[in-house]
C-alpha cells in the first residue's frame, strides 16, 4: 500500500503458458520479462517492498515488482481486506442453493396436481362357522374389474386404490409453504443487486427502500472514487511542469443524490458560502467547462432581456393546477401520499 493506493508484484509464470502473447501486452511486461529471465535479471536482495516508485526492480523468484510509473495500476472495492474474496460473495452463497429450492418446488408442485381416491374393502359381517378369517365381502376377481371401470373414468392425475368400497374418501397432498421459491429468489436478488426488487418482486417498494437500494449501489463503488482521484492526479502530474492538479470524484447520476447537493449549496449559498462552477456543474449533470462557457454566454447574449414574469403557481390555476401549495415531488412523498395519486 502506498500514499498513491496499492502496490503489487506480478508472476511472469503467467507469460510461459501456451497461447499467451506477451506482444498483446503494455511494453512494460518486455521489461519485467527481461528482469526476470533475461540479461537484466536481479539478485534476491534487490526485492524490497518499500522500493521508491522509481526503484520497484526487485524480483523473487518468477516475481517481479512493478510501478505506476509504468502504468501499473491497481483497484480494490476494500482497502482494508487484501484477501482475494470474489465480489457479490454473499450473493453466490445464495444463488448455489437457488437450484435446490426450485427443484423441490417443482416437486412439490407435481405431487399437489395427483389425488387418491381410497375406501375399505367391507368383510362379511356375521362370519358363520367355516368362513375364513379377513374373507371379503366381494370377490377380488370381481374387484379387479370394477376397478377397470372406475379407472377409466377418472384422470391421469386421479389414482383409484380400490372399488366399490366403503367410507371413501378423497386425498390430495396440501403445500403449506406455496411461496418457497419465490421467496429464495426475492432474497438471492436482493442481495445481489440492492434494488432488484423494482424487477423481481411482486409488492411494491416505498421510496425510502428504493433510496437506500440505491445508496448502497453508491456506496459500494464510492471507495473508488478517491482511488481514481489518485490516479488521475498522479498521471495528470507527470505530465505538466508549471502546472500541478488535483482530481476529486463524487456524486452520483442517482436523482435523489444530485438533488441533495443541489440544496445543500443552494442552502450553503444563503450564508454567502458559493462553490465554483465545477460543483454545480457536477450537481447539475453538465460537463464544468461547457457549463462555464454556457453562464458567459448567458450573460454576453442579453437572451434573459425576453422572459416574462411567471404567473405565480401558488395562487393561480392554469395548466391544470388546482392552486394553492405546490405539489411535492415524488421522492418527497410519503407512503400514503403515493397510494392516494394512484387511485
Amino acid at each position: 500500500m502506498s500514499d498513491v493506493g496499492p502496490l503489487f508484484d506480478f508472476d511472469m509464470n503467467y507469460f510461459l503458458q501456451a497461447g499467451v502473447d506477451i506482444d498483446a501486452y503494455d511494453p512494460a511486461f518486455k521489461r519485467y520479462y527481461q528482469r526476470v529471465f533475461g540479461a537484466e535479471a536481479r539478485p534476491i536482495e534487490s526485492y524490497r517492498p518499500t522500493n521508491p516508485f522509481n526503484d520497484r526492480i526487485g524480483t523473487y523468484a518468477m516475481w517481479t515488482q512493478t510501478s505506476p510509473t509504468d502504468g501499473a495500476w491497481a483497484f480494490k472495492f476494500d482497502l482494508s481486506n487484501f484477501n482475494t474474496t470474489p465480489y457479490l460473495a454473499p450473493l453466490l452463497k445464495n444463488a448455489i442453493t437457488d437450484d435446490e429450492v426450485q427443484q423441490l418446488q417443482l416437486n412439490k408442485d407435481m405431487v399437489s396436481a395427483y389425488g387418491i381416491l381410497a375406501g375399505a374393502i367391507q368383510l362379511f359381517d356375521n362370519a358363520k362357522s367355516g368362513t375364513q378369517k379377513n374373507q371379503f365381502a366381494i370377490d377380488p376377481k370381481t374387484l379387479g374389474t370394477f376397478m377397470g371401470k372406475v379407472k377409466a373414468g377418472l384422470t391421469s392425475t386421479v389414482k383409484a386404490v380400490a372399488m366399490p368400497t366403503a367410507d371413501n374418501k378423497f386425498f390430495q397432498y396440501e403445500d403449506k409453504n406455496p411461496d418457497m421459491y419465490s421467496n429464495q429468489s426475492s432474497s438471492t436478488a436482493a442481495i445481489g443487486s440492492n434494488v432488484s426488487r423494482v424487477i423481481y418482486s411482486s409488492d411494491r417498494m416505498s421510496n425510502a427502500e428504493i433510496e437506500a437500494g440505491q445508496n448502497e449501489t453508491y456506496q459500494t463503488m464510492r471507495p473508488l472514487y478517491d482511488q481514481f482521484g489518485k490516479f488521475m492526479t498522479f498521471f495528470g502530474n507527470q505530465l505538466t511542469k508549471k502546472f500541478k492538479w488535483q482530481f476529486v470524484f463524487e456524486g452520483a447520476t442517482y436523482r435523489y443524490e444530485r438533488q441533495q447537493r443541489i440544496d445543500t449549496m443552494f442552502k450553503y449559498a444563503d450564508k454567502g458560502i458559493v462553490l465554483d462552477s465545477s460543483a454545480w456543474a457536477s450537481a447539475m449533470g453538465m460537463n464544468p467547462v461547457l457549463f462555464e462557457r454556457s453562464l458567459v454566454a448567458s450573460k454576453n447574449t442579453g437572451w434573459t432581456k425576453n422572459l416574462q414574469l411567471l404567473m405565480n403557481a401558488n395562487t393561480s390555476k392554469d395548466g391544470g393546477e388546482t392552486g394553492g401549495r405546490p405539489a411535492l415531488d415524488s421522492v418527497d412523498k410519503s407512503e400514503s401520499a403515493q397510494q392516494n395519486d394512484d387511485q
